[in-house]
């Protein structure tokens, strides 16, 4: 395959918002938006954490942020327990004993007892996968970060390692979910192989990577999801499938959320 098709694939899979290289959430909880409030059922669909949040993620290390009605983020545990108080303007999962969050300016990351893992702001930040994790500069500035100095210097992007410490850009991850990637070709898309050979020919709207076995894609302007001979599984009667996990997607219509199982039925009807 051409680089500028895998780097389509990249870019579709960060669309979807589940990304695949991340680890999927680590409970059957799940966030549910009812009344405008946000609350989580397990796979059964029965509700176990009563709608209260303003708004709400999904678990990951045990945690779940959430935004209480300041409009400030903390954490939650899967009893529903407040464990991290809202304070944070932003806030990310937790991977790898730590999580990215926001305190009126810059990041930072903490650890789940609330605490910075480490000095150091940054103007953007990924979260850790593999040992590293992605930050950012945007402008000129002169920051100590864990005894590294950058003084004058404007650097898009930077590693850093638990401690903190910059490291060097690790190797791309290789895609260990299929063999299928997507590409375009004129205005529909399909799938090749890692040869590049065609395997599900362009026939699609819009396509996006494979997880669990099942990739979503757009016909007639509407999302379903195909199985890995390319045969639609799930028919295309919503307005977005982000990607299955757990046996799980979360699907959009009109607006509202809800959940699917990989056999298309209704787990939680989309709902405010």
């Amino acid at each position: 395959m051409n680089s500028v098709s895998r780097n389509l694939t990249w870019l579709l899979a960060l669309c979807v918002g589940w990304a695949e290289d991340l680890p999927a959430a680590d409970t059957n909880l799940l966030p549910v938006r009812v009344s405008g409030r946000y609350g989580y059922i397990n796979h059964a669909g029965k509700m176990v954490i009563q709608p209260q949040f303003k708004n709400a993620s999904e678990f990951f290390e045990g945690l779940a942020d959430f935004q209480a009605d300041s409009g400030r983020w903390g954490y939650i545990s899967t009893s529903g327990k407040v464990v991290i108080r809202p304070q944070f303007t932003m806030a990310g999962r937790f991977s790898e004993g730590m999580a990215v969050v926001r305190l009126d300016k810059g990041f930072h990351y903490i650890r789940k007892d609330g605490v910075r893992a480490f000095k150091g702001d940054f103007d953007s930040a990924d979260a850790f996968f593999g040992g590293v994790a992605r930050v950012g500069f945007e402008t000129l500035k002169s920051k100590l970060i864990s005894g590294f100095a950058d003084v004058g210097i404007e650097v898009n992007e930077r590693y850093i390692n638990p401690k903190g410490e910059f490291v060097r850009k690790p190797p791309a991850p290789a895609s260990a979910a299929t063999d299928l990637f997507a590409f375009q070709s004129g205005d529909l898309f399909g799938y090749t192989n890692s040869a590049g050979a065609v395997r599900i020919k362009p026939q699609f709207e819009m396509a996006y990577s494979f997880s669990e076995g099942l990739a979503p894609v757009q016909v007639d302007k509407m999302w379903g999801a195909i199985n890995q001979e390319g045969k639609l599984v799930i028919s295309n009667q919503w307005h977005w499938v982000y990607g299955f996990k757990n046996g799980v997607s979360k699907v959009a219509l009109s607006r509202r959320g809800g959940y699917i199982r990989a056999d298309g039925s209704i787990l939680w009807q989309p709902s405010d």
